[in-house]
């Protein structure tokens, strides 16, 4: 069985790899990027990303 990682980038700045999902059904996280100091809005539903900054 391959697992795929999706990265999950900042799109507020240039960091890359805020995190890494394996998979997601549903789910809402706020992180703060360590870069910009912006806080991010999550949404993972059936295994795609949205992100904005709050």
């Amino acid at each position: 069985m391959k697992i795929i990682g999706t990265k999950v980038k900042c799109p507020m700045c240039k960091n890359k790899r805020l995190m890494d999902m394996i998979s997601a059904e549903k789910a809402e996280l706020v992180i703060k990027c360590p870069i910009c100091k912006n806080i991010i809005h999550l949404s993972f539903n059936k295994n795609k990303i949205k992100a904005k900054a709050v």
